[in-house]
């Protein structure tokens, strides 16, 4: 950027250059919430279903119950109020608290069943594949919510956290290494998920900063064409005005030297048409 152009840039407030990126990133999340909903959703549904027949039946109830309360979760989290393009952008910090505390909600309600499941399940294959389920699972919820720290924080640790306590708590080494692996994996996700929101950050930021220059440049494109349009009258109007008193002064210049052509005084009316025409040649360069 020169320094013309910078001299020229004044840029966007923070505070509503804070909103607009909090705005973009609430459209963002908000855009793909129903999908990854319904998905998280039918996850959860599955994983109770699995649970149900590899789980001692005195724990069939229990495990209906927290699969239940998961559908409820959603379910209220599909249909609740959601964000639109036509919410004030001052109102953008209101749903992205709403949507952080909504996907929390919903991860810690999903971890239960998932986490009781572990415990109960006696066969470790099981147990290893229903962890690689979970974690691809998580890993695509976590990506979903990138856009806003918050809302991938939330949806982020109470499910790994769940998954994390309850191999702990059966013990044994392969558990223990499971459980190291699962909090590994949720570390590097999570500081992946920081890095790319500060890039989604910083990338709106650039835009709206390249916009509000773009707009300030046309208004000053459009200052200077005003600018010119008015000089181009003010000559016109200058050139009109000043070149009639001068035609009258030439006329009457000519016929004052006509009418003293045998008069001394002649000399003096020469005089007063050579000094009329260097004032018309100087107007002439002026204009």
């Amino acid at each position: 950027m020169n320094d013309a152009v910078r001299s020229m840039y004044q840029p966007p407030a923070a505070a509503d250059l804070d909103h607009r990126v909090l705005r973009e990133h609430v459209a963002s999340v908000y855009a793909g919430h129903t999908a990854t909903t319904c998905a998280h959703m039918c996850f959860a549904i599955a994983i109770g279903i699995f649970g149900y027949f590899h789980i001692d039946s005195t724990h069939h109830l229990l495990m209906i119950g927290m699969v239940a309360a998961v559908v409820l979760m959603h379910m209220h989290a599909l249909f609740a109020p959601r964000w639109t393009p036509d919410v004030p952008l001052s109102e953008s910090h209101h749903w992205a608290r709403r949507y952080s505390g909504i996907v929390t909600l919903m991860s810690v309600i999903t971890a239960l069943p998932c986490a009781l499941f572990l415990v109960l399940i006696q066969s470790p294959a099981l147990s290893t594949v229903l962890i690689v389920v979970i974690m691809v699972s998580w890993t695509r919820a976590v990506r979903a919510r990138w856009p806003l720290k918050r809302a991938m924080f939330g949806c982020g640790i109470p499910m790994m956290g769940g998954l994390i306590l309850a191999l702990i708590w059966q013990g044994g080494a392969l558990n223990w290494f499971l459980a190291l692996f699962s909090f590994a994996n949720l570390i590097l996700t999570l500081r992946e998920g920081v890095m790319q929101n500060k890039r989604l950050t910083a990338s709106l930021v650039l835009q709206f900063e390249n916009e509000a220059l773009a707009a300030q440049l046309r208004e000053r494109v459009a200052a200077v064409e005003r600018a010119s349009a008015e000089k181009t009258r003010f000559l016109a109007a200058a050139s009109h005005d000043l070149r009639q008193p001068m035609h009258a002064i030439a006329l009457f210049g000519a016929a004052m030297e006509n009418a003293l052509h045998d008069h001394p005084e002649r000399t003096n009316a020469q005089r007063l048409m050579r000094a009329v025409d260097a004032l018309g040649a100087s107007l002439d360069t002026m204009l």
